[in-house]
């Protein structure tokens, strides 16, 4: 049990979700969301959406808060954190997501945080315009929303067709296939076919891993894939789909060598093993995969998730007899993650450098572990951090310490994917590689104007690929769908679309529907008013009914009585009147 669940009011369920994200730096939303026991309840789905857009905003609330002065010029962060003012930090930030980022800018209820925060609310927006300036900011803030189409379930051109017809803005993107680029900030997660798995909020960086794996190498894959952490699953889902393509002949891999002349190669898979340690994330990747990858796909590829350490699976087990790839994407920092955080970035120098420290051994051992596959012919080495110790240090170090034991044709060797040759940032020469393999490295970087989330990618192929290859190919990629018919290439068209007004504006085919439901809401709260306004009415004329009848007199008798006398005056006026016309 925790300490912050005293706590009540609107944002109880959604504090209660951050609260563990925020100390535990080792869990992700996900799976403090919905990995619990049998007997855990979920959040609601509101509850969910909140924390995934605090968490998005998440960067800016913090360069907000180190900003903000107080009129005696004190920091906001040390008044509303550090001294103790706020115990609950995750009430603190969905509070301060709502004033700043929230659709009406306001928080609901009150409450102690609630009214430390609404305080200093001028403030706090004044070093929010400040900080919408930064150019850094910006390029977050203009990043476009990426969803994959499941080819395994749906067309691309339906998808497409189906999300026009809803009123989105759709392109598609320059590199990934079945990618598609939709305005910042537009939500989905709602939407049928997100639900159906027929599409999947994936970012742009986090497809480079499956599209090096399928489309990078030198010669096609002749065997199985291994997926050695693949909880929750779209990595593994997104290479299953790739080969299903390519086996369907949906895409091809083109193979261009120097002369211009071109062939197509068939590849053989027919199983991709999807390993996790964790009981309850293998859980939630059985799931994805079930959803994302049914049996009837026909993809021509069988995803089998394991309940397994990757680092206890020797090379020589007979399940991986035919294992020809190994997808390695371990735990990393996340310090890539800018649009929508699945972790927070861990504060204090300190403490910073000491995480780093113990994620890159752990990646260097994980990596070395799959060199020793002699099987293997490739390997995809990913993370989504920007820290040179968990990427280029990684690989540099695997490379010297592995190479430097074995055989010429068994050692290993950096290669830029062909599947990923137009992508043009690249890694960085660091202490053990050569200017020539920090350029077989793909960096991707959100703050510098990638467009997408900071991401690594670094791509291996045994000495031995290259005396079975009939030509070195000078481009290699996967074709099909990059250019889709009826839609456009991406090429920037959203990078102005969030100005600083409304960081958090909604796509044109929603404003219609937004401001629908706006006049109908005021409409309800108009109504509420009116009816609230004759209540009042009324019961003010029981107050005064109840204050008379309070000086010891019935109200109603005493009515009822006034009534009769002024009838009784009545009739007696009229009857004077009668007598004296008579009379007449």
């Amino acid at each position: 049990t925790n300490n912050f669940m005293s706590h009540s009011g609107p944002y109880k369920e959604a504090a209660n979700l951050l609260n563990p994200l925020l100390t535990n730096k080792s869990k992700s939303l996900k799976t403090l969301a919905f990995g619990g026991g049998k007997n855990k309840k979920a959040p609601s789905k509101s509850a969910y959406a909140t924390v995934c857009r605090c968490l998005e905003h998440k960067v800016l609330i913090d360069a907000i808060l180190d900003l903000a002065r107080d009129g005696n010029r004190k920091s906001l962060r040390n008044i509303i954190f550090d001294k103790g003012a706020v115990k609950d930090h995750g009430l603190a930030y969905v509070m301060l997501y709502e004033i700043l980022f929230g659709k009406y800018k306001r928080i609901r209820g009150g409450g102690v945080v609630a009214r430390l925060i609404k305080r200093y609310e001028a403030d706090l927006n004044e070093a929010k315009n400040i900080v919408l300036e930064d150019s850094d900011i910006k390029e977050v803030l203009r990043q476009a929303r990426y969803v994959r189409v499941n080819t395994l379930k749906v067309t691309a051109a339906e998808a497409v067709q189906t999300l026009q017809d809803g009123g989105y803005e759709v392109y598609a993107d320059n590199l990934v296939p079945n990618l598609l680029v939709l305005p910042p900030k537009t939500d989905l997660h709602a939407h049928p076919f997100v639900t159906d798995g027929k599409l999947i909020l994936q970012d742009k960086s986090s497809c480079f891993s499956a599209l090096a794996l399928v489309g990078g190498g030198t010669n096609p894959i002749d065997g199985d894939i291994l997926d050695a952490c693949a909880a929750p699953g779209n990595k593994t889902t997104h290479a299953a789909a790739l080969v299903g393509d390519l086996l369907s002949n949906k895409s091809k891999i083109m193979h261009y060598s120097s002369d211009n002349s071109n062939t197509t190669r068939c590849q053989k898979v027919s199983s991709i093993y999807a390993l996790d340690r964790d009981s309850k994330r293998l859980k939630i990747l059985k799931n994805r995969v079930e959803l994302l990858c049914p049996p009837k796909s026909n993809s021509g590829v069988t995803v089998h998730p394991l309940h397994l350490d990757f680092l206890t699976l020797e090379p020589d087990d007979p399940k991986m007899k035919n294992l020809r790839c190994i997808l390695l994407d371990p735990s990393c920092s996340g310090s890539g993650i800018v649009s929508q955080p699945d972790r927070v970035n861990i504060r204090g120098e300190a403490d910073a450098a000491k995480r780093l420290e113990t994620l890159s051994n752990f990646q260097i051992t994980a990596l070395k572990h799959a060199m020793t596959f002699s099987q293997v012919e490739r390997i995809v080495y990913s993370t989504c951090s920007v820290h040179d110790i968990e990427n280029e240090h990684v690989v540099a170090t695997c490379l010297k310490e592995y190479n430097d034991t074995c055989k010429m044709e068994k050692q290993w060797r950096l290669i830029s994917p062909n599947s990923l040759k137009d992508w043009e940032r690249r890694g960085k020469v660091t202490s053990g590689l050569t200017s020539e393999q920090a350029q077989c490295l793909v960096r991707c970087d959100a703050r510098l104007g990638d467009g997408t989330n900071g991401f690594f990618v670094a791509y291996f192929e045994r000495e031995s690929q290259f005396e079975k290859a009939d030509s070195v190919p000078t481009r290699s990629y996967l074709s099909g769908n990059n250019a889709l018919n009826g839609i456009s290439v991406y090429d920037g068209q959203f990078d102005n679309h969030i100005s600083k007004a409304d960081a958090n504006d909604k796509h044109p085919g929603e404003k219609r529907k937004v401001m629908e439901r706006q006049q109908l809401q005021d409409c309800k709260k108009k109504q509420k008013y009116n009816r609230s306004k004759k209540s009042t009415v009324i019961a003010n004329a029981s107050n005064v009914v109840e204050a008379k009848s309070s000086m010891g007199v019935s109200c109603n008798k005493k009515s009822k009585k006034l009534k009769w006398k002024q009838r009784q005056a009545a009739a007696k006026a009229a009857r004077l009147k009668k007598e004296k016309d008579q009379s007449t």
